[in-house]
């Protein structure tokens, strides 16, 4: 319940910036962890002597947890909430930095209540897990998209449900001497799903690329 009650306004700052997708499933994770950490029973006995090998295996197990949520457009809650809304406005910044200075701050402070060898094994923790989570979440690099559509609802849609800017300019087809909008978006990797729900409600016949291949309704191609 602790960790409900932490989540509550960190999530509020979270819904005013990320979309309702993101909200959704964030929800169901704190949802998940709470009934979890409720009736899940401590364990008493580490599962081997070393404590290093359990540090660094619960944090490579964590980390993947935690990049996963990410890659599927939600998050576990805590300062992920505000990494993943700074992503959004920073696109440079990467998914585990503010969580390591996080903690080092906080580690920092627990240096003068707890023995300095905890500190040190939350310290290899903390690494191993955020260096794991950007390993398996999707790095939030700029892409730049390009939307071939006759439908002038477009630019307005992605521009109110995903606060992103669009450059457009009118262009005729050679063969059918059609009128129709370009657009162009710049846009991090987690996003494509949802723009992609977004052009195909408002244009199924849209044709969506991007500038390292092209992107279909059913999802986009891996080695993008």
């Amino acid at each position: 319940m602790i960790n409900l009650l932490m989540n509550i306004p960190l999530f509020i700052f979270g819904y005013k910036i990320m979309n309702k997708e993101f909200c959704f499933k964030t929800i169901i994770s704190l949802i998940i962890q709470t009934v979890l950490l409720s009736i899940l029973p401590a364990i008493k006995e580490p599962i081997v002597e070393d404590a290093l090998l359990n540090v660094a295996f619960a944090a490579i197990i964590c980390g993947i947890g935690v990049g996963l949520a990410l890659r599927s457009s939600g998050c576990c809650g805590g300062i992920d909430i505000a990494t993943v809304c700074l992503v959004k406005k920073n696109p440079d910044f990467k998914a585990g930095q503010l969580s390591i200075i996080f903690n080092v701050v906080l580690f920092g402070i627990c240096l003068f209540i707890y023995d300095i060898k905890i500190i040190m094994y939350s310290i290899v923790f903390v690494a191993i897990l955020y260096t794991t989570a950007d390993k398996f979440h999707l790095q939030n690099i700029n892409v730049a998209v390009l939307i071939f559509t006759k439908n002038k609802e477009i630019k307005e849609a992605i521009m109110k449900q995903m606060g992103r800017g669009v450059t457009y300019w009118m262009g005729k087809g050679a063969y059918t001497e059609t009128d129709q909008e370009i657009l162009y978006v710049a846009i991090n990797k987690y996003e494509i799903q949802q723009l992609n729900k977004i052009v195909s409600s408002l244009d199924p016949k849209a044709f969506v690329t991007l500038a390292q291949g092209p992107m279909v309704h059913g999802g986009f191609e891996k080695r993008l």
